[in-house]
């Protein structure tokens, strides 16, 4: 049984992994069109409580789709414009860089040089690179265009067929669907305040020392709160780097911000999230650092970012079939407590 189950699993990791071209775009899919379900079932109960008519909802369902839209556009526009900034005033760190691989060789006796390390890259091939994962970013941006599109087709025909694959069918539709909308909503809530809030005590303190690029870092901080466990970390490191490379006369200004960012995400990753998640998250810490593990692993970012999304549903479903009940528990942060 054992033998069985592990070859279950590592058969659907090879599938998952061997098909992420196809599985990648259709859970990027479903997210957003969980997003745009529950921000327009918001818009249109508050519309109802108003007197609004029936089709409030389709006005509330378009407005969802242009805000999460808008977004995503505003936040890759500028993450993409900064990242062009970046890599085109790399060059003029080359002296402080220079100055800095100096000092190391002075103080520590080394003979390292920082000019052959710079010939010896490939940028043809950093570019070919470069340009096939962009053609394939466009390729994954129309199949999840195209899946969304089927996706709020078929959505009235979807709920009257879900229902049909399970025999308590009043308990399908009432408990398990609210638990899965209400838990990825507030984590969903509670994740995007923390990441605005990080992002934008980040980029403040990153003006205030000065730092190059400091709307840059800030989104960074913003979208890489997402990343569970390591993507805050990754991103508040990045920042301290320039800093050195900045001013490398002296350690102060990258110490300091080190500092300063350590403290914001303690502050908001220990202190706030938690006491506004609560259990909606329902999965335990190390549950979900094993699937960023194997999602990242299987999908790469993509999969960092889906991994908690999916783990809560996943939690959820196991939690509401009696043969998977047990296996429910095992994943779950305090045994199953709602």
């Amino acid at each position: 049984m054992r033998a069985t189950t592990i070859l279950a699993f590592l058969a659907i990791m090879y599938v998952l992994q061997a098909g992420s071209s196809i599985f990648i775009p259709f859970f990027m899919a479903a997210f957003i069109w969980l997003l745009i379900f529950m921000m327009s079932g918001a818009m249109s109960a508050r519309l109802h409580k108003w007197g609004a008519p029936k089709f409030a909802f389709y006005i509330s369902r378009t407005v969802a789709i242009i805000a999460i839209a808008g977004g995503a556009w505003v936040i890759t526009s500028i993450i993409a414009h900064q990242s062009t900034a970046v890599v085109g005033g790399f060059e003029r760190y080359m002296p402080n860089i220079n100055y800095f691989i100096g000092s190391i060789n002075d103080r520590y006796g080394l003979d390292l040089d920082i000019a052959s390390v710079m010939a010896s890259i490939d940028m043809k091939r950093i570019a070919a690179t470069v340009f096939q994962q962009s053609a394939g970013i466009m390729q994954s941006f129309f199949m999840v265009l195209l899946y969304l599109v089927f996706m709020l087709l078929e959505e009235q025909s979807m709920k009257k067929k879900l229902p049909l694959l399970f025999k308590d069918k009043k308990q399908f539709d009432k408990k398990m669907i609210e638990n899965i909308i209400v838990n990825i909503r507030t984590y969903l809530l509670v994740k995007t305040w923390a990441s605005l809030a990080t992002g934008l005590l980040g980029f403040l303190l990153m003006l205030y020392f000065g730092i190059d690029f400091a709307l840059f870092f800030g989104m960074l901080l913003f979208v890489g709160n997402y990343i569970p466990f390591v993507g805050s970390i990754i991103a508040s490191i990045l920042p301290v780097l320039l800093a050195i490379l900045q001013f490398p006369d002296s350690l102060a200004p990258a110490v300091g911000l080190g500092i300063g960012l350590f403290a914001i995400q303690m502050a908001v990753g220990q202190l706030w999230e938690p006491r506004y998640l609560g259990n909606s998250v329902g999965v335990s810490p190390l549950v979900l650092l094993l699937s960023l593990v194997i999602f990242g692993w299987i999908w790469g970012i993509a999969g960092m970012f889906l991994c908690v999304p999916i783990m809560i549903i996943v939690n959820i479903v196991l939690s509401n079939i009696p043969s998977t009940k047990k296996l429910s528990i095992l994943l779950s942060h305090e045994g199953g407590k709602e």
